[in-house]
């Protein structure tokens, strides 16, 4: 009788770290795809300040009236 009742603890528990194992995998999978958006969304910000950044810069530089600085020689 208390074979019996081993092998059903081995089989649940068998299961049950399948199960815990299947789902650290999900979690492990979906921290990936987080983070990987997370570069990407990253980059894109970083490429939109530099974008604003430089016609900020050619507008300064447009400007009428800007004095025009001496150059070395």
């Amino acid at each position: 009788m208390f074979e019996m009742s081993e092998r059903m603890a081995k089989i649940s528990n068998t299961e049950l770290q399948a199960r815990l194992l299947r789902e650290a995998i999900e979690v492990n999978e979906k921290k990936r795809k987080l983070e990987e958006n997370l570069r990407t969304a990253d980059v894109r910000s970083k490429l939109l300040i530099d974008s604003a950044a430089r016609k900020d810069i050619e507008a300064y530089k447009n400007r009428r009236g800007l004095p025009k600085l001496p150059t070395s020689q």
